[in-house]
């Protein structure tokens, strides 16, 4: 299983992250042209799944947090993907998309405020979700309210208004993962680091939060009961622990233990 996570979080990263081909469900239509569609959610449909799907949606769903599809009045497009732009053409006939880039063409539909983005590639297959903005912008659901007044404990650092900057991501492991596996892990941690060099988590005096990773940023809300940091964002709450003036986020699953550590910056 702890193989086959490594295995399956590489392979859908760089699938995600060629895809240029979007789809769409149902057969209602709306039209796309002038519209901003946000990233919800990832799904893997197939390829993985009960724990390790579990853990490689949770981490390609970090790292879309905050992309985009910009439809222009002018019948073009502009998809980001991990913070990487692709702008293309694009025309509308009912429920059908054609989207075109760099010559390429591929047939999309839409339905009501979801556009899906769907890849399907050497037996692993995942769609993404994008939701149709606000005039106003939107607002996460749940909103960005919370409050945590009253639940900062005496000596214990207040979050409100500081920013934490990335700074390392580690692994350890008990003495049921062997050593290729421990090593396949390790090379995942490593680009993993490389991924979420610079990203930063800002939080605001009004119980928000954003958080940027790859050049794209996410916002949501956030409570602090003394050093329990809960992040809700998209609906996908990360639980934190603050420990002095550096806050981790850990998971362990199947005898490995993956940590984030984010520091204060000065």
């Amino acid at each position: 299983m702890k193989k086959r996570f490594v295995t399956t979080l590489i392979s859908l990263i760089a699938c995600i992250a060629c895809a240029v081909g979007l789809a769409a469900c149902g057969d209602d239509a709306d039209p796309v042209a002038g519209k901003t569609y946000e990233f919800e959610k990832v799904e893997i449909t197939k390829g993985a799944d009960g724990a390790v799907k579990e853990e490689a949606e949770a981490q390609l769903n970090l790292l879309y947090a905050g992309s985009e599809i910009v439809f222009g009045d002018d019948s073009e497009f502009t998809m980001s993907v991990m913070g990487q732009p692709q702008t293309g053409t694009y025309e509308q006939s009912g429920t059908n998309l054609t989207l075109t880039v760099q010559g390429e063409s591929q047939t999309a539909n839409v339905k009501d405020n979801y556009v899906t983005v769907s890849i399907d590639n050497s037996g692993i297959a995942a769609t993404l979700y994008y939701k149709a903005k606000t005039a106003t912008g939107g607002t996460d659901e749940g909103g960005n309210q919370g409050g945590n007044e009253g639940n900062i404990s005496s000596g214990v650092l207040n979050v409100s208004g500081k920013t934490f900057v990335f700074s390392d991501m580690t692994a350890s492991f008990d003495e049921s993962v062997n050593e290729e596996t421990q090593k396949q892990i390790n090379e995942t941690i490593t680009q993993m680091k490389t991924a979420y060099n610079g990203s930063t988590i800002a939080f605001n005096e009004n119980s928000g939060f954003t958080m940027s990773v790859m050049g794209q940023s996410v916002s949501g809300a956030y409570t602090q009961n003394g050093k329990n940091l809960v992040l809700t964002a998209n609906n996908h709450p990360q639980d934190f622990i603050l420990n002095g003036y550096e806050i981790t986020a850990t998971h362990t699953e199947g005898g490995v233990t993956q940590t984030m550590y984010y520091l204060l910056q000065e």
